[in-house]
């Protein structure tokens, strides 16, 4: 499929009364059937090589209950002003996933400073043992991407090695100046409490034993080498301001800010890990599903707010589905939709089910916080 460029009117694109431009730059499959548009999930990353500037996400489009066709999209974008914005899906990462009942859910990525890519699934969402995975990924990513009526899969499979299969809800991914990877866990894993694990290498390199990647998991899959990476928790939820981290990005001033969905905050964080303070809470009085600030507690399973570092560095948080890239038409400036390797947003299914259940799961979760503990290498 070449690029598709979507014309202003096409697939919601409008100039409304706030003289904000709006270019829906890649449209759902629901709004552009039959290949042009693509459904996404989870956190958005950009990364840009000699080719230009690339996008990547979750992508599942097509993918059906079985999710066999869940992975990350990897897309080249064209264009310079808003309105102007192109898409072609070049590539496409479909890993072996761990057994759930909830069925592969793609959400976390990110991006080391030479380029390999890192990814998280979520694993078993509220209940059963953690088994969410960091994955990395070694170039290159344009592999190919096959629409079809049950999903878009590569042309030639790419390479990858799991770094961990026991991730409790795995979440959003942030990899600092020193390329440590940090990953989000919202829930109890074996021996891992909810929190913000911090990575240190050195990382495999490629696919092989040589390259440092020479174990095999229960699917079959490239497995890190035993006893090469330290994992250790960076964060842990103090049950009063953050409970279930689930996103995690950089501030403008070097500090992290951390979204925890059972009791909807966003918490900012020293870089040793020490809570700051709060910079978003839910209005006084206020329940699940938190309407003032968003945690979709009302969707169908345990699902994430994500975050993003905006124009001139404000920070917003998002919890419905996003696929608009806004700029500003006046004088007054807003933040621009997307910016920096670790802009974070976080997509919801459609599927409605019982809010009841999804409540019931995140105080589970709470229950489950209280029994963590310190993380030993791996």
């Amino acid at each position: 499929m070449g690029t598709v460029t979507p014309k202003d009117g096409q697939y919601g694109n409008e100039s409304p009364a706030d003289k904000f431009l709006r270019q829906r730059v890649v449209p759902s499959n629901a709004i552009a059937p039959g290949g042009v548009g693509r459904d996404s999930n989870g956190q958005i990353c950009f990364h840009r090589d000699a080719q230009g500037l690339h996008m990547i996400y979750g992508e599942d489009t097509n993918q059906g209950d079985s999710h066999l066709t869940a992975g990350w999209g990897y897309f080249l974008l064209t264009g310079t002003a808003v309105g102007s914005f192109g898409y072609q899906e070049v590539g496409k990462m479909i890993p072996t996933y761990q057994p759930t009942p909830d069925g592969a859910e793609n959400y976390g990525c990110g991006f080391l400073s030479d380029g390999r890519l890192l990814t998280t699934d979520v694993g078993n969402q509220a209940s059963g043992v953690g088994n969410g995975q960091l994955i990395i990924w070694f170039p290159p990513f344009d592999n190919g991407a096959v629409y079809s009526d049950t999903g878009v899969r590569p042309t030639t499979p790419a390479h990858y090695c799991k770094l961990d299969i026991a991730v409790g809800t795995a979440g959003g991914i942030y990899v600092d100046q020193q390329d440590h990877i940090y990953v989000a866990s919202a829930r109890i894993a074996p021996g891992f409490g909810p929190g913000v694990y911090r990575y240190t290498g050195p990382f495999p390199t490629s696919d092989t034993a040589a390259g440092g990647c020479g174990q095999q998991d229960n699917t079959g899959a490239p497995l890190v080498n035993a006893n090469t990476l330290t994992k250790e928790k960076f964060i842990t939820p103090d049950l009063v301001n953050i409970v279930t981290p689930n996103a995690i990005v950089a501030s403008p001033k070097g500090t992290l800010y951390v979204s925890s969905v059972y009791n909807g905050v966003i918490a900012e964080f020293d870089t040793n890990g020490v809570f700051i303070r709060r910079i978003l809470s839910p209005v006084a009085g206020e329940s699940l599903p938190f309407p003032s600030t968003g945690t979709p507690g009302h969707r169908r399973r345990f699902k994430r707010h994500g975050l993003l570092c905006g124009h001139r560095g404000r920070r917003h948080e998002r919890a419905r589905r996003l696929q608009r890239l806004r700029a500003p038409h006046s004088v007054r400036q807003r933040p621009a939709a997307v910016t920096g390797n670790h802009g974070q947003r976080t997509q919801f299914p459609r599927r409605h089910r019982d809010p009841g259940r999804v409540i019931r799961r995140l105080r589970a979760a709470r229950d489950y916080a209280h029994r963590g503990t310190a993380s030993p290498k791996q």
